[in-house]
């Protein structure tokens, strides 16, 4: 995240997307419509609105992609996120849970 803050990237956060804003001309997204708020425009656009996908499901020209998620494609997943404690280091260590259990990941130096 600090990587792509420090290349000029603007992260909005807390804002409830309609949709997608479509240039008819060469079938590209171009923005997108917010509630209460202008429209973004940006060159290009991360979909984190989960399982709905609310740009990627309102696409309304064709894609080389699915649309709509099917359910054998979804499986529960689990992040935890904790304060780094004083006495560790910089490293760090987190979980992944899916759907064949869980994979850690650790760094050097984390006690855990």
């Amino acid at each position: 995240m600090e990587e792509a803050l420090n290349t000029g990237v603007v992260v909005f956060d807390k804002t409830m997307v309609k949709g997608p804003i479509i240039n008819d001309q060469n079938n590209s997204i171009i923005g997108v419509s917010i509630h209460n708020s202008d429209p973004i425009k940006a060159k290009l656009i991360i979909d984190c609105s989960g399982y709905g996908g609310v740009i990627r499901s309102n696409i309304p020209f064709k894609t080389d992609f699915d649309k709509q998620i099917r359910r054998e494609d979804t499986y529960i997943s689990y992040v935890e996120v904790r304060n780094k404690k004083p006495s560790v280091s910089e490293s760090y260590a987190f979980l992944l849970f899916g759907k064949q259990g869980y994979s850690a990941v650790q760094s050097e130096g984390y006690p855990g």
